[in-house]
């Protein structure tokens, strides 16, 4: 065999081609149009797959992709052996995987051939260590994905460090994730932080035999964060729950308290997440472990995530019922929760900085961590009021049992609304959307407060605070404006104000539903509802179905449904889901 020249194997040799020749080398092989974006430098085709597009004017790299190849199924095949001879030894239990991904449940490993082909494929794709750190070196501390996940702990250097080249495909997946996160959270325009997740969903989390794993339960938590700041709130939905569902299933075959804290999490942002989308929650089987009492923001958020269960509950018999919500002994037992909870939290807890420049980057992970379980809390509090409210709006006659109710949403409203300001006044990239439909919803219901009170002349409490309400909502307005670089994002709370200005001088709204007049709202678990003008809130007559308002229609159950047909019934149920309260 001739033994190819240095300066052959050195650089790839140019090659003749013939006249009007435009085909990339992968295009050609697989006999189809090579297709390119305006400015793009890629094919649609190698893009989709994250293949390096090669013109046919140069000839690929043969020798050094072959000696990769084999290195690597060198590497694959030593490992099987020391697999083998540690199993029939009876010193190790855990395979190698699992003592890579330093899990407490093995991954299983994938068909011979499979994982080392998909191994290999992740790496080809992979951003080099150099180019991996230089993007996140780009990223604030307090924004790295693991903090975002555990804000408490600090990163081990096996997370750290670039995977191996035999590392288990879960944790390029994860890396994968991570490095996606960091360019959204850098507004990256060239679409990498898009196709790193699609190659994640595609060739590991899609996988269940990748999955039984905390990092690979992580990987999902990283791919819902993903969408949350995306805003597709029903795609993250989907990934918490079969994360959940994997979650549950360690915990029964391994219990430990690693997978307990990763089941906490993932339920306290089910119960987030389905009160917004109006969803019932993931049930799970036995009891959360209680976090010590030397951290008081796992402790709240224990409570909030027990508190969560009953809201959804009691708004889904609403949901199902005939009758308008009242305030009853049960809110009332919810509210008492709520107060009770806030005595086991030590003094200044509750004290927050006007501001989080200046200050080391432990402190403001520290200091943004607890805004956030305070904003949550505040957020959990308006959600035990907020069916109250639009009772009331929707009403002829005003209800004794609900006034209580306003001036505890106009509370919690300001409180939401005061930290999310200061959260995102510093934290202005990607990373932190997931509480801006929080304080969006906060500055809705602040104002639907102010306008019911000036239906009756009633709570006076609340509209001596009326110009600092207005003024904090127009100071979030100009905040989420600024974030979005559009005026879009707050055009129905711009609306709002203009008709609580026009209902501070005597004009008269009802929310009704059956109207394709007025604003409208799709409020969760209630559904779709219209704020109109009336001459007088005793005038029901000239809306007909003003009659009937005194009762809900009943919404048809969720079906139980697996696999895609899930994801088309979710959004069939959540259409238009972007006007919700």
């Amino acid at each position: 065999m001739e033994v190819p020249s240095s300066s052959d194997t050195g650089s790839t040799r140019a090659r003749k081609l013939r006249k009007g020749t435009f085909s990339c080398l992968e295009c050609k092989r697989r006999k189809r149009r090579c297709e390119f974006q305006p400015l793009s430098a890629e094919c649609n085709s190698c893009r989709r797959r994250g293949l390096p597009c090669l013109s046919q004017g140069r000839e690929p790299e043969i020798g050094q992709q072959k000696v990769t190849e084999r290195v690597n199924h060198i590497e694959d095949l030593v490992t099987l052996l020391l697999q083998k001879k540690r199993h029939q030894g009876g010193r190790l239990k855990d395979t190698a995987a699992a003592v890579e991904l330093g899990s407490a449940v093995a991954c299983p490993r994938s068909p011979r051939g499979t994982s080392i082909s998909i191994t290999t494929y992740l790496r080809s794709v992979l951003p080099p260590p150099a180019e991996s750190a230089l993007i996140l070196s780009h990223t604030k501390s307090s924004h790295m994905p693991h903090k975002i996940l555990w804000p408490d702990t600090s990163p081990s250097p096996r997370d750290e460090r670039f995977p191996p080249a035999s590392a288990h495909p879960v944790l390029y997946g994860r890396k994968f994730m991570e490095l996606a996160l960091c360019l959204q959270d850098a507004q990256d325009t060239s679409g990498s932080a898009a196709r790193y997740v699609e190659i994640v969903s595609r060739h590991i989390s899609s996988l269940d035999v990748h999955m039984q794993s905390t990092e690979g339960i992580e990987t999902l938590m990283l791919e819902a964060i993903y969408y949350v700041n995306d805003n597709k709130p029903k795609a993250a939905w989907l990934k918490c729950r079969r994360a959940l569902s994997i979650a549950q299933l360690m915990v029964i075959e391994h219990p430990g308290w690693e997978i307990d804290q990763i089941l906490a999490r993932l339920v306290y942002g089910d119960r987030i997440m389905s009160l917004e989308l109006g969803l019932p929650y993931f049930g799970v089987s036995g009891s959360i472990s209680v976090a010590s009492e030397e951290n008081p923001s796992s402790r709240l958020e224990y409570a909030h995530s027990v508190l969560g269960c009953r809201i959804i509950e009691r708004n889904l018999r609403f949901e199902q019922g005939n009758t308008l919500p009242v305030y009853d002994e049960e809110a009332r037992e919810m509210d008492n929760t709520m107060r009770a909870e806030i005595n086991f939290l030590p003094a200044g807890w509750w004290s927050i900085k006007p501001s989080l420049r200046h200050l080391a980057d432990d402190e403001v992970m520290s200091e943004t961590a607890k805004i956030s379980t305070q904003l949550n809390h505040y957020w959990f509090l308006m959600q035990i009021h907020m069916p109250f409210i639009i009772t009331q709006l929707r009403s002829v006659e005003p209800s004794e049992k609900n006034l209580y109710s306003g001036a505890v949403i106009a509370t919690a409203c300001r409180q939401v609304l005061s930290r999310f300001i200061v959260m995102r006044n510093y934290h202005d990239g990607y990373i932190y959307r997931g509480t801006d439909s929080k304080a969006i919803s906060a500055a809705i219901m602040l104002l639907l407060t102010h306008i019911q009170a000036h239906r009756y002349n009633c709570g006076n409490d609340i509209q001596h605070l009326r110009p600092q309400d207005i003024d904090l909502v127009r100071e979030m307005l100009k905040l989420v404006d600024l974030l979005y670089k559009s005026e879009t994002r707050g055009l129905k709370i711009k609306k709002l104000l203009e008709i609580e200005a026009d209902a501070a001088i005597g004009g008269h709204y009802m929310l009704v539903d059956g109207s394709d007049e007025g604003l409208p709202f799709l409020i969760p678990y209630i559904g779709h509802l219209s704020l109109v003008k009336v001459s007088s809130p005793h005038q029901a007559s000239q809306f007909p179905w003003l009659e009937d308002m005194i009762a809900f229609e009943p919404h048809a159950s969720y079906p139980q449904l697996e696999g895609d047909l899930l994801l088309q019934e979710v959004d069939s149920l959540l259409e238009g889901q972007g006007a919700i309260l």
